[in-house]
């Protein structure tokens, strides 16, 4: 697994290889990172809306974010997210026949 990412995040040509100059990494990144935001934001306003946080009932033992099935909206939001800025930062396009 750590072998396949650092050939991924290996750099060639100076650029981050799967980063090539391709709009559709662009349009890929603007997906991820808009999906990551709203997973989030929906997720947050499910966790101030739980028992994690409301105490619903008091002699109850206190719940964690794995016992009300949080934990992996939230992971896969802020994982999208971070990925999307990625992809948005690391592409870049060429401009060579612009430049001509």
């Amino acid at each position: 697994m750590l072998r396949l990412l650092s050939f991924a995040l290996s750099k060639k040509n100076g650029q981050f290889w799967g980063t090539n100059s391709s709009i559709m990494s662009k349009v890929a990144g603007i997906i991820m990172t808009i999906l990551g935001f709203l997973i989030s934001v929906f997720s947050f306003f499910l966790y101030r809306n739980s028992s994690v946080y409301l105490p619903y009932n008091p002699t109850d033992k206190t719940t964690h974010l794995s016992d009300v099935g949080l934990t992996a909206p939230i992971v896969l939001g802020l994982f999208l997210f971070v990925a999307g800025v990625t992809f948005l930062i690391q592409a870049v396009e060429d401009n060579s026949e612009l430049r001509n």
